[in-house]
């Protein structure tokens, strides 16, 4: 059960914009691990290519597979090795094996080939985690402003915003590929748009700075850091994200940490409330809204 008051978060305080993390928060599961069990190539030219970086030895490949019992029979299984190496393994200087920028540009990768209408066709599939929706609409009841901010693809993220009527949704810019679509070549992205579902993604994406994008959000529409409330589930983001809306008097809480990351928030002060009790943070939220 986690305590309510967080110390540096003055109780005269009110919530006024609340910045969502999306997956294994929003969403129990991992929107790339979702999406790479539709692609159905082989596993081993992507397996290849890791291998060729140099961040990831065979050894590092054997020690995941006894620990989940398992081979990289598909993509999937890539995928989920490649979050594995960000949030359990570490490599040599006691870090994760693979930091967040190389792993966000290899799961991109394993994703290459697929059109947006699929990723679309996925999100539906999705379930919100138990009780999500009710904590948006409650929240969306008093008039809060709700974006989504994450490490995941641009494409779902908004896809989600529509899905769940919040304010706007930033995620990692996919690249596009319009190979196979007649276009002219002074055609702008608006005029494209309605043959949007059939781009596929290129493998590729550009520059994403989470932080960055909700420091920008709140100087544009004037919302101080002392009325944001975070809730993000990864300690990688403490000290970026974090650590800032702390030292602003905002409201941070960890919500569906890993065990692993659960200690590392709890070491600063920042709540953590489990996954299975999005009433616990119902509760936080109201309290300060």
């Amino acid at each position: 059960m986690p305590h309510f008051e967080q110390e540096n978060f003055k109780l005269n305080r009110t919530i006024k914009l609340i910045a969502w993390d999306h997956d294994r928060v929003l969403i129990p599961s991992l929107v790339t691990s979702e999406l790479a069990i539709r692609n159905t190539l082989s596993p081993d030219p992507f397996l290849a290519e890791l291998l060729s970086t140099g961040r990831v030895s065979p050894s590092d490949i054997e020690q995941w597979c006894r620990s989940e019992n398992r081979q990289i029979a598909q993509i999937s299984d890539l995928a989920d090795f490649l979050t594995a190496s960000l949030y359990d393994m570490s490599g040599p200087d006691g870090t994760s094996l693979l930091n967040k920028s190389e792993v966000v540009e290899q799961k991109q990768k394993l994703l290459r080939g697929l059109s947006v209408a699929d990723i679309y066709g996925a999100m539906e599939e999705i379930p919100l985690t138990k009780g999500i929706d009710e904590v948006v609409e409650r929240c969306q009841s008093r008039n809060i402003s709700q974006i989504i901010i994450s490490d995941t693809l641009d494409i779902a993220v908004r896809w989600q915003v529509n899905r769940l009527g919040m304010t706007a949704g930033f995620g990692v810019p996919a690249v596009l590929d319009f190979e196979d679509i007649q276009l002219e070549q002074e055609t702008t992205q608006e005029q494209a748009a309605p043959w949007l579902p059939e781009a596929r993604l290129s493998g590729k994406v550009l520059p994403f700075n989470k932080a960055g994008c909700l420091w920008t959000f709140c100087n544009k529409n004037g919302v101080r850091l002392s009325d944001v409330a975070v809730v993000d589930d990864s300690a990688a983001n403490i000290e970026a994200l974090f650590r800032p809306i702390l030292e602003a008097h905002g409201l941070a809480i960890a919500f569906g940490p890993s065990a692993k990351d659960e200690e590392a928030f709890l070491s600063i002060g920042i709540p953590v409330v489990h996954r299975e009790d999005a009433a616990i943070l119902d509760e936080m939220l109201m309290k300060y809204t």
